[in-house]
């Protein structure tokens, strides 16, 4: 049988130290935007 292994779910702004998110940066967003799709 072949085992799956989920990948642990993070915030990544908690992990980079991120204080204030900036939502005028788009290529961030579309990042986060594309992950929850």
């Amino acid at each position: 049988m072949a085992r799956y292994f989920r990948r642990r779910k993070f915030c990544r702004f908690t992990a980079e130290g991120v204080q204030e998110i900036d939502y005028k940066d788009i290529a961030t967003l579309k990042k986060l935007h594309h992950r929850k799709r």
